[in-house]
């Protein structure tokens, strides 16, 4: 009986636990996706507007899309609002970093009464009651954008704290009531009775959301610009209501001035059409099709059926006017779509939506209350003033290229075309891509061993392009992807599943033939995305391949060992019997295909078949993962990808999986390009930097200088650096360079002409022209002592740089660093080195660091905190002259903003000036590193505004994205996260300093004692080095109890002792030791007293006496 009991409690409790009722509010909460969208971080293009240039730009933009539907929900109840009260005449929005968001609105306000059968106050109903609406009655046509009672019920839901304030103008009477915690409690709504008020009504929502449940920490200023972007959006749907947003006033009052911030170009051609609920706007796209739509004041981002509605109109006119120019048989519509840009406007009745979001139209045409039919001469007139139907011609030649019957022969001079290429037998035949024209050579040479006829070859030159978010229009512009689209003979519009579709190919395979290298698996990436992108069935069918070749070769006693990969060679190479055996093997690193020698290539090609692998996409899997890892709306995706990936050999097989494949080689790219382009906290630098710093501290140069071009040579040799010497040459300059803007502390010297600040450093010359030598400040920011306690990289055997140095303050702070890396990207400002060693002194005093300033070196503007926490204004300096009698205004600029250098500021700034003649006159005196211009211009409206905005610039100090010291990635949100990273390494290795010394000193004292003893058994005649041979002597020694050189570690080296010349057998000699036996042992007893804190103090001192800003 027991039993049954306790197994019924458990089946009952198991049934609970699987089904519960919810109410709707907890659902809403547990199942965001549903009602308001994603509540994770995307990265996606979309138009923000662009202060400088007053346009709108296409911009890549992180963001939770939940979070903006709440915004978007009372927004868009503001904008209805004109729907309900044509006197409507604002709307006026606050956003900060602070969290709290207002909007306010004027015109009719929700009715102050309470609710005949639900005893409620109905701003109450709408605001705190799920499934309330004013709109619900489908019987009413209605063209505003609520309708289901939602609302903003969810941003109530999903915030901490939400109010409402109604006033009622005529009634004088005022509302308010606030919610809590997720609308999960309220206040009593107040209703006051305003006496005597001669103000007009007006709605205000104000609310705090509740962050994490969007995983946010604040509302930073990307997001705040896309909410910023919906005020615009308002402000041009809505005719007669003036849009404030943060308190400016955006200065767009109609939709078509709204669409002019799209038009990069005054010259392009835009047609508008308009009817009562619909208002159109189309122009030629030089990018694509593009579409910006409206319904209802709500933003379509996906467009949906209103934008197919008007746009099919469009094409089929355009279609009927091209008729009498060209055959438009094979014209498909997209022809026609990637060359327009169609913005629309429009009121549906009662729309439908793809989902809560509302970004797609799915209202069919018949239900849209209204018809909108775009005459032909409408088109006809937009055609004649564009260059529309040039583009379109060209396109359809293109496409006639592609869609011919496949050519027997093709002329390209980089081509080695397969002898059967083109023919019946084309689907055998197989097209090597090499990553240049060495490996091209390399795969000519193979192929002398397996014949030619089945096997083309041509080398990939120029940017290979991610092809994951742009058009195949677009793209037949990249030479490389217009080159393998016409030897392949592909078609965009062909399922190449289908056999009569698949024969047309004059290729059946591709085979990749690139480096082992980690940027090889990174061109193999974008070739596999390239074609799974466009022609995904002929990913799944095996048409992609890769040909493999060593990445290192041990050859031990004739015995050949091959590794295909840095993880299969480090595997074997941590055995411990290999270990062992090392000296007896003689490595090879193969740095590109060009290393190999044509008898290496017909070894591969010998084992043709065993070197061959063919890629698999045969899962969901496989598709999402290349999709993920380029696609720009994925970045999440990647970062989870690269955050757990663990390196994994993929070379065991003749089959790889595309998921595989990218989350292995791909992802060790991804890892590596992080590692190269994310400088770490601890030094600052970079690899290629700190192969730089520490070939320059290795090596000596004559007079101590040495060419810029030769050091990067050096440099690639001495510290194996596998990539282009062209990279070493730029990173040397950039290290040298000691212009405003360039960094605090130049860590090289420059000797010649390393560029200015006019046009941020591009301006220097050549690596062969220029000298550069060791600033003396750097040894002492990483002093010499350290090195031999630091830990070193191995490569191919070989001791290279550290892991990373160990400066005596980070360096990081001192010259800043930013840097993009696959999924992160980084910034840090730079900071006074004087105010960096303050801060480590309070820290040894054991104190808090204190905040800090951004520092530029030799900056003469100001650099000011602004309300929002971390973000700074570095603002340059002008006076204003104004001239009432000529209308004139002269302008003196003495500072420019760093980031904002001198030709810039003339090409940006001061040319639209000229070039809408509000420029009077213009005078410069700037030198390589000081401002000064003299501007006469119009004193027209906004030009102050403009000239004062250039010379102003945001840097936010969150955005500090570093490898640590365990070489992970590590955002750390302030200066003192760095600090306290960086003192905990810093202190570890100054106590090992310490004992190290000390060591050392203790091994030089046992030297001078030992050669002391030594002398004094000679003199004493204890010892003789008569007719004595050294292995004797050595013997003796051992035997007397001297022991080998102390400074050596298990050596059996006596010459410290044996080398003694025989004039130094003297009393003389015997003093000048214990004088030296004295000043060591005094040197160990000073080292003793001290503490690793002296050391550093000590060093800071140095240094700081040493330091001229």
């Amino acid at each position: 009986m027991l039993f049954r009991n306790v197994l019924y409690k458990r089946v009952f409790c198991s049934i609970v636990s699987k089904y519960r009722k919810q109410d709707l509010r907890e659902n809403i909460l547990l199942r965001p996706d549903s009602y308001i969208g994603s509540t994770n971080d995307v990265t996606c293009y979309q138009f923000l507007f662009n202060d400088k240039i007053n346009k709108m730009i296409r911009s890549e933009v992180s963001y939770v899309p939940a979070f903006v539907k709440i915004f978007d929900e009372i927004l868009v109840n503001a904008a209805d609002n004109k729907q309900r009260d044509p006197n409507m005449t604002f709307i006026d929005i606050s956003v900060s970093n602070y969290e709290e968001i207002r909007i306010r609105n004027n015109g009719k306000c929700i009715p102050i009464h309470v609710h005949p059968t639900m005893d409620l106050y109905i701003p109450t109903l709408l605001m705190g009651h799920l499934l309330t609406s004013s709109n619900y009655d489908d019987n009413e046509k209605r063209i505003v954008g609520g309708r289901n009672g939602y609302g903003a019920k969810l941003c109530n839901i999903y915030s901490k704290q939400f109010s409402i304030t109604c006033f009622d103008s005529k009634n004088n009477k005022k509302f308010s009531q606030t919610w809590y915690d997720n609308m999960s409690k309220c206040d009593v709504p107040t209703i006051e009775e305003v006496q005597h008020s001669n103000g007009e009504d007006y709605t205000e929502v104000s609310f705090i959301p509740d962050l994490s449940r969007f995983n946010m920490k604040s509302i930073n200023n990307e997001v705040i610009n896309i909410l910023r972007k919906r005020a615009f959006d308002i402000a041009g749907t809505c005719d007669g209501i003036k849009v404030s947003f943060n308190g400016d006033l955006i200065n767009v009052s109609n939709f078509e001035e709204y669409v002019n911030l799209y038009l990069l170009e005054m010259k392009e051609t835009l047609k508008v059409f308009k009817t009562k609920r619909w208002e159109i706007y189309i122009s030629q796209s030089l990018q694509g099709f593009q579409q910006v739509s409206f319904v209802n004041n709500i933003a379509t981002l996906n467009g949906g059926n209103h934008v197919n509605y008007i746009t099919n109109q469009i094409i089929t006119h355009i279609k009927d006017l091209l008729k009498k120019k060209i055959d438009v048989t094979r014209l498909k519509n997209f022809h026609i779509q990637s060359n327009l840009n169609v913005f629309i406007k429009c009121n549906i009745e009662n729309p439908t939506f793809n989902s809560q979001t509302k970004e797609q139209l799915t209202s069919k045409v018949s239900e849209f209350g209204s018809k909108c039919v775009i005459p032909k001469f409408f088109i006809s007139d937009f055609l004649e003033n564009s260059t529309i139907l040039e583009s379109i011609e060209n396109s359809t030649k293109r496409q006639s290229v592609r869609t011919t019957k496949k050519a027997k022969r093709l002329f390209n001079p980089k081509l080695v075309d397969a002898f059967y290429a083109g023919s019946g037998n084309s689907r055998e035949c197989s097209l090597f891509l090499t990553e240049g024209d060495s490996a091209k050579a390399l795969v000519i040479a193979g192929l002398s061993v397996i014949g030619k006829d089945y096997y083309g070859v041509f080398p990939l030159k120029g940017k290979i392009v991610n092809v994951r978010d742009l058009s195949f229009n677009d793209l037949m512009e990249n030479d490389v992807f217009r080159n393998i689209v016409e030897i392949v003979n592909l078609n965009e519009n062909f399922d190449y599943s289908q056999d009569h579709n698949r024969n047309s190919l004059r290729y059946g395979k591709v085979i990749l033939f690139c480096d082992q290298d980690f940027d090889g698996m990174h061109i193999k990436g974008l070739i596999i995305n390239l074609f799974h992108k466009f022609w995904p069935e002929l990913v799944e069918s095996g048409f992609i391949q890769t040909f493999k070749t060593p990445l290192f070769k041990v050859t031990r006693n004739k015995e050949v060992f091959n590794f295909y990969s840095k993880f299969d060679f480090d595997e074997w190479l941590n055995k411990r019997e290999n270990k062992e055996n090392l000296s007896k093997c003689t490595i090879k690193y193969y740095k590109g295909l060009g290393t190999s020698t044509e008898e290496e290539a017909k070894e591969y090609f010998k084992e043709f078949d065993k070197n061959l692998i063919t890629f698999t996409c045969n899962s969901e899997k496989d598709h999402l993962s290349i999709k993920n890892a380029f696609s720009k709306i994925s970045t999440s995706d990647r970062k989870e990808m690269i955050q757990n990936h663990i390196s994994t050999s993929t070379s065991g097989s003749n089959f790889l999986p595309i998921s595989t494949f990218t989350n292995s080689d791909l992802a060790d790219f991804f890892k590596y390009d992080i590692k190269r382009s994310i400088p770490n906290v601890i030094d600052g630098l970079k690899p290629s930097q700190r192969k730089v710093l520490y070939t320059m501290f290795n090596k000596k140069f004559k007079n101590g200088k040495i060419k810029v071009n030769q050091l990067a040579a050096i440099t690639a040799d001495f510290s194996l650096y596998h990539h282009g010497e062209d990279f070493l040459t730029s990173t040397i300059v950039k290290m040298a360079q000691n212009f405003v803007g360039a960094g605090n502390i130049n860590l090289l010297e420059p000797d010649g002409q390393f560029g200015t600040r006019a046009c941020g450093g591009n301006d220097s010359a050549a690596g062969r022209y220029i000298h550069t030598y060791l600033n003396p400040l750097t040894r002492l920011l990483f002093p010499k002592e350290d090195d031999k306690l630091l830990n070193y990289t191995k490569e191919e055997n070989q001791i290279t740089e550290p892991f990373y140095y160990v400066p005596i303050i980070p360096t990081i702070l001192v010259n800043g660093g930013k840097g993009v890396g696959t999924g992160w990207n980084t910034f840090v400002c730079p900071y006074n080195p004087i105010d960096i060693i303050n801060n480590i002194r309070l820290m040894l005093d054991e104190k808090e660091p204190v905040k800090m300033v951004p520092y530029f070196r030799n900056f003469e503007g100001t650099v000011t905190e602004t309300k929002t926490n971390g973000l700074f204004e570095i603002k340059g300096i002008s006076r204003v002259f104004v001239n009432d009698l000529e209308n004139t205004l002269k302008i003196v600029i003495t500072e420019l903003p760093i980031g904002l250098w001198t030709d810039t500021f003339k090409e940006k700034i001061i040319q639209p000036f000229h070039e809408k003649k509000i420029l009077k006159s213009f005078r410069e005196s700037s030198s390589n590193n000081k401002i000064y211009f003299e501007i006469t211009l119009s004193n027209e409206k906004k030009v102050p505004c403009k000239l004062a905005k250039s010379l102003k610039k945001l840097v936010n100090t969150r955005s500090m994205v570093l490898l640590d010291g365990r070489d992970n990635l590590k955002h750390y949100k302030d200066t003192n996260e760095i600090f306290k990273e960086f003192f905990d390494i810093r202190k570890n290795l100054y106590e090992k300093r310490l004992l190290n010394e000390i060591n050392i000193l203790s091994r030089q004292l046992l030297i001078y004692k030992n050669q002391r003893d030594y002398i004094n058994s000679i003199l004493s005649n204890k010892m003789s080095l008569m007719n004595k041979s050294k292995e004797i002597m050595i013997e003796n020694l051992k035997l007397k109890g001297f022991c080998s050189n102390p400074l050596k570690e298990n050596s059996n080296d006596y010459e410290y002792l044996t080398n003694i010349s025989l004039y130094q057998f003297t009393d003389k000699e015997i003093s000048k030791l214990e004088q030296k036996i004295a000043e060591e042992s005094k040197k160990i007893s000073s080292y003793e007293m001290l503490t690793w804190k002296d050391l550093w103090k000590n060093d800071l001192d140095n240094f700081e006496a040493s330091y001229k800003p």
